[in-house]
């Protein structure tokens, strides 16, 4: 999804470049920066590589990349250092939410499968080139406060996103018989 920080890190800082999956850091190797949520590693298998548990925007409180210089604490890494901090709540509660969708049945169909629709044969396909099936949603929040004012709080987040889309290809189509 397009709600993730470290995309942002890649957008706007000098030296970080790449993706997620695959990131240069001031010209180091791919797969070999280090990230830490709280101060704790949060990379499994390959260097760096957090997409799929990285925390929701809502949950983090500050965020940075460490691109040289990089302290001892997070030595592990080979190119640079993406480190978040998370919200722990507050003396006054506080939430937010959030919500994004997108649905094909708002779109046009476009002139591209508009044509394609036209130059296949099959009638199946025909209809399945102007028929729009692509959905998207991202929604969640966040929630805190305080327990013991001044001494223990509590905060919580969630972010749900679901995307769906069909296409035509590989699998839409049969081997002819012998």
């Amino acid at each position: 999804g397009s709600r993730n920080l470290s995309n942002f890190m890649f957008a706007y800082l000098p030296g970080v470049e790449g993706s997620d999956y695959s990131s240069h850091i001031n010209g180091g190797m791919a797969m070999t920066k280090e990230v830490l949520i709280d101060g704790t590693s949060a990379v499994s298998q390959l260097g760096g590589y957090i997409s799929e548990s990285q925390p929701p925007m809502e949950a983090v409180q500050e965020f940075e990349a460490d691109t040289s210089g990089i302290s001892a604490d997070a030595g592990r890494s080979g190119g640079g250092v993406f480190k978040y901090e998370l919200k722990s709540g507050a003396n006054k509660i506080h939430g937010s939410a959030f919500g994004f969708m997108h649905s094909a049945n708002l779109d046009a169909v476009s002139s591209w499968n508009k044509l394609d629709a036209n130059q296949d044969p099959n009638p199946l396909d025909k209809a399945a080139y102007l028929k729009l099936n692509e959905t998207l949603s991202d929604w969640g929040g966040g929630f805190g406060g305080a327990i013991v004012k001044d001494k223990l709080f509590y905060f919580g987040s969630f972010e749900r996103y679901m995307q769906s889309e069909w296409n035509l290809g590989a699998l839409s189509r049969i081997v002819p018989t012998s």
